[in-house]
């Protein structure tokens, strides 16, 4: 000890400087301290400083205290270890405590050999050896290997504290280097609150908060690894799944997202009781999940286990919603590396494969094929072009007359959406509105049509007479829809209309779906005055049972029925017989010509609908014709 000032005096509990300078600093220093010191000392030379936090005994009492060690030049040119400190508070304490420097000396062969009380303190009395610290082996032989070699050791690694597993920021330099009796310095600080705040956001980063699955991101990694690892093993595959749920919005819409949660949440558990030893499960999006797979060679493997996946979220949610089946689900499969090496092309392979299974039919798996993507890559372009084609009116509706033939005259027309794209060409309306219910936004898609119509109907009137009616198609996800019945009102009010100048055609699988619901919009519709039809009768459930239930007031029987009307004469008459017990009347589609007309007519089916009465046609086809019409009068 050269000098000290009175604070130092009073830290050590000396009376003066010549007593703080004959103290023995030396007898009762652990190896493990002499060495960090030595290894502060050869720092200073290159103008290091250093700050820690130390833990001193000057008799027989540990004071904590902020330290920081630093050069200083003495008057008589030799150089000194400056050390400035001072004492921390309880407080300063809780919050930094964890960078107490720790500190020990082992051999090269990973032994104890010295430690300061700070060590023992944290990690007991009865350390031997640098493997009785490490959670796992590997940690320790990489840290004695690297030492070997020469070559520093710093990362933050768990260790097996008196407090249990935490996390320490380790750094190790070489002491006495290449000298027989040369031995590993570890300077260690306890960092377990910061890494676990970290390893924590990692966490969140990377899982579903729902599900705790991975996510996107997480994903990602996880098959970066096996592509990594697939770069070095001949004849690795793995194939990925991708699994998006069929009927999943409309259980949102019918029973409340909380209720979506709590299903979306036994979807996980029953994938989860499909994964084994080198599976990959992850939420992916919304409803979508990607299942993977390693070292699948054969196909039906694969198959297999798409179908007990299919079986499987195809069952009811009893303990959830009761007990009907609400789900089912479509798998897309790509396998590694035949479908690709690339990521994102497996997955954007595996989605083209999953796309497929939904345009089959649903419920099904299938395997990627080439072309796909072409199919897939439509329906995303279509995606990115529908909501700016509803905002700039590039839409249009088409409308095709509803003939009363016992008086020859139009009584209404049925609203047809169709939209061609300079881009894309024309898209089918059924294309357009599955890729709305996708989307989620069939609303805002239905709601511009029944605007348009509404808006029609008034000039349409002074065509065909103020009795005319609008017929509009709505989906059953739009329909599950709570308030769905309320804004068609709000739209039938803001165009001065009655409610029953509007009939609403949904099928027939929608209205048995929610004969029992009791928020059921189709019955708060009739509530209010708006007339419903049922679309395409006879090829969805055709269940007489139901039809006295459902609160339609038409029944529009399918064309399906006109191509051989004369086979299909007893079939339509029980029908038209039926519906007028229930008060209903009907309407049929298809109409050709004029002897399906006339055969149809005469079975009972005064209302029609068809080529043979008029194609779809704009509102400007029908302003010329009566331009037409007036002129050839003038």
């Amino acid at each position: 000890m050269v000098w000290g000032n009175q604070a130092a005096l009073d830290f050590w509990g000396e009376p003066d400087l010549t007593s703080l300078q004959d103290r023995d600093f030396k007898t009762n220093m652990s190896e493990a301290t002499r060495q960090t010191l030595t290894a502060y000392k050869d720092g200073v030379y290159n103008n290091d400083t250093y700050q820690e936090i130390w833990s001193f005994i000057p008799n027989g009492v540990e004071i904590t205290a902020f330290s920081q060690f630093s050069r200083y030049q003495l008057e008589d040119g030799r150089m000194a270890l400056l050390v400035e400190a001072f004492r921390v508070n309880d407080e300063f304490q809780r919050q930094y405590l964890s960078k107490t420097i720790i500190v020990a000396t082992l051999t090269q062969s990973g032994d104890l050999i010295s430690s300061n009380p700070t060590f023992a303190n944290e990690f007991g009395l009865n350390i031997k050896n640098i493997e009785q610290l490490c959670d796992n082996k590997g940690t320790a032989l990489n840290l004695l290997s690297k030492m070997k070699r020469d070559e520093p050791f710093f990362d933050d690694i768990i260790l097996k504290s008196l407090a249990g597993e935490q996390w320490y920021r380790l750094q190790t330099t070489l002491s006495n280097k290449g000298k027989v009796d040369s031995s590993i310095l570890i300077q260690l600080h306890n960092v377990n609150e910061r890494k676990s705040l970290e390893v924590s956001l990692r966490k969140q980063a990377l899982t579903d908060p729902l599900t705790q699955l991975l996510n996107r991101r997480g994903l990602t990694e996880k098959l970066s690894d096996l592509i990594h690892r697939g770069k070095s093993l001949p004849n690795y595959n793995f194939a990925l799944l991708c699994i998006d749920l069929d009927g999943f919005k409309m259980v949102n819409d019918s029973f409340g997202h909380d209720m979506g949660d709590k299903v979306l949440l036994e979807v996980t558990k029953r994938l989860l009781s499909h994964c084994t030893n080198g599976s990959i499960l992850s939420r992916f999006g919304g409803d979508e999940f990607i299942f993977c797979i390693e070292g699948v060679s054969e196909k039906a493997h694969v198959i297999n286990l798409c179908n007990q996946i299919l079986k499987d979220l195809s069952a009811p949610f009893e303990q959830i919603i009761g007990g009907q089946s609400i789900l089912s689900a479509s798998i897309g499969i790509a396998q590694y590396p035949y479908n690709g090496k690339d990521i994102n092309l497996l997955i954007s392979r595996a989605d083209a494969a999953m796309f497929n299974a939904k345009q089959k039919g649903k419920n099904r798996c299938t395997f990627y094929q080439p072309g796909m993507d072409v199919a897939l890559k439509r329906v995303s372009d279509i995606s990115n072009r529908l909501m700016t084609a509803i905002k700039e009116d590039e839409l249009q509706v088409f409308y095709q007359p509803i003939t009363d033939v016992s008086s020859n005259k139009v009584v209404a027309f049925e609203a047809l959406l169709r939209w061609f794209d300079d881009e894309l060409g024309y898209i089918n309306p059924e294309e357009a509105v599955k890729i709305a219910e996708n989307m989620g936004s069939i609303d805002c898609l239905e709601y511009w049509v029944l605007n348009r119509a509404l808006s029609d109907l008034s000039e349409f009137r002074l065509f065909f007479g103020e009795e005319l009616k609008m017929s509009v198609n709505m989906s059953g996800m739009h329909m599950n829809q709570e308030g769905a019945a309320e804004k068609v009102s709000n739209i039938i009010q803001s165009h001065s209309l009655r409610p029953n100048d509007l009939t609403i055609e949904l099928t027939e699988g929608v209205l048995v779906d929610n004969i029992h619901n009791a928020k059921c919009q189709a019955k708060e519709l009739v509530s209010q005055g708006i007339n419903l039809s049922i679309d395409d009768f006879g090829t969805g459930y055709s269940s007489l049972a139901y039809l006295h239930k459902m609160p339609a007031k038409t029944v529009k029987v399918d064309k399906a029925f006109v191509e051989d009307a004369t086979s299909h004469s007893t079939t339509l008459k029980c029908i038209k017989t039926i519906a007028n017990e229930f008060h209903m009347n009907c309407i049929i589609e298809g109409i050709e010509s004029a002897e399906q007309s006339e055969l149809l007519a005469s079975l009972g089916y005064v209302l029609q609908q068809g080529y043979y009465f008029g194609k779809p046609q704009s509102l400007n086809y029908y302003r010329a014709q009566e331009e037409s019409f007036n002129n050839s009068l003038s």
